[in-house]
């Protein structure tokens, strides 16, 4: 009886192997042949899961955002909103392995989406549900009382989203110098200067 294969399965083990390439030797260096190396399967094989180039760098990027929400979605701690945006900012930033390959490919897209514009919808439309779970969280944060006095959840919602996304960067370039101890120490200054953690309403 003929194996039954699993496509959904086949691709994400594919788009894995591609997007380690990507983090390892850059958009560049994923090349067709490069990709078949990496994947250990033939560009013709590959056809059958990809339409071209175009459609290979997509699907990866689309992999990552899929990856990264589904472990903010488990970043949610009921209850303690200041512990959930801690949660939410160490679910993008590289503090290991897997994080760092993501962010490394992640940084990789920006130049490219400036001058593509299905990359750059792509990239908006995450940075949109991203800055939306920050909202809810920082919303929630306000109600009970943890918003720091001199702002507003306008404001620490806009703060909170580039802090990450410059944090991310940062430690993404210079891995010793925001390494995996700092970067949780870093990320729990931000939120103590917005957000009173101690207090609760009664």
């Amino acid at each position: 009886m003929p194996k039954v294969v699993d496509h959904d399965e086949r691709r994400d083990e594919l788009l894995a192997s591609i997007r380690r390439l990507i983090a390892r030797e850059g958009l560049d260096g994923a090349s067709n042949r490069a990709i078949a190396q990496e994947t250990g399967w033939s560009t013709g094989t590959l056809a059958h899961y990809f339409a071209d180039k175009d459609d290979v760098l997509r699907q990866t990027l689309e992999q990552v955002h899929r990856d990264q929400e589904q472990r903010m979605l488990r970043s949610r701690i009921p209850g303690d909103p200041v512990e959930t945006l801690r949660q939410l900012a160490l679910a993008t930033l590289p503090i290991d392995t897997i994080r760092r390959e993501e962010a490394v490919v992640e940084i990789s897209f920006w130049a490219r989406s400036i001058h593509s514009l299905e990359l750059s919808r792509l990239q908006l439309a995450f940075f949109d549900r991203w800055t939306e779970t920050i909202k809810a969280v920082v919303g929630e944060a306000t109600a009970l009382g943890l918003l720091r006095p001199h702002t507003t959840p306008a404001a620490a919602t806009a703060a909170t989203v580039a802090f990450i996304d410059g944090l991310q960067l940062e430690a993404t370039l210079q891995p010793r110098r925001f390494d995996r101890k700092a970067v949780p120490t870093i990320v729990n200054d931000f939120l103590n200067a917005w957000f009173d953690n101690d207090h609760r309403d009664p």
